[in-house]
């Protein structure tokens, strides 16, 4: 099966505060943690169907650099966009370093969404993902 792998300290975090990687084969949206790992993230997105990737920054921002495919809405406007419908579809939520989008994932799961953050962001992706990606 399709294992996501730890990418250690490359976030600042020590190995042992990582989860154990996930058989995201068999992952059920409802058991998807608060937060996600770059690699078990990619491994979701990866996935059919897959999630949609939420990115929850300003549209400044997103001048400067985006993700291919993602949904863009931004964090104070999460509100409104549900109201139009609740998306189908599990969610991976992101933003510059995580924070905007940890507080939308937790908006989002008490809502009964199943959602996750992407620990370290578009920053996280930029480095680790795409190095060619501008970065601010």
């Amino acid at each position: 099966p399709l294992r996501a792998e730890s990418y250690g300290g490359a976030c600042g975090m020590p190995e042992a505060a990582h989860p154990a990687a996930m058989d995201v084969a068999t992952l059920n949206p409802a058991d998807w943690p608060e937060e996600t790992e770059l690699a078990t993230a990619r491994a979701l997105l990866a996935a059919e169907p897959a999630p949609i990737l939420l990115d929850v920054r300003e549209a400044d921002e997103l001048e400067i650099c985006r993700i291919d495919g993602c949904v863009h809405v931004p964090m104070r406007q999460v509100p409104e966009w549900l109201d139009r419908g609740a998306p189908e579809r599990p969610l991976v939520v992101l933003c510059h370093h995580g924070g905007r989008s940890l507080r939308v994932t937790r908006y989002l799961r008490a809502r009964g969404l199943h959602a996750t953050n992407l620990q370290g962001g578009i920053d996280a992706w930029a480095r680790l993902v795409d190095p060619a990606m501008a970065r601010y």
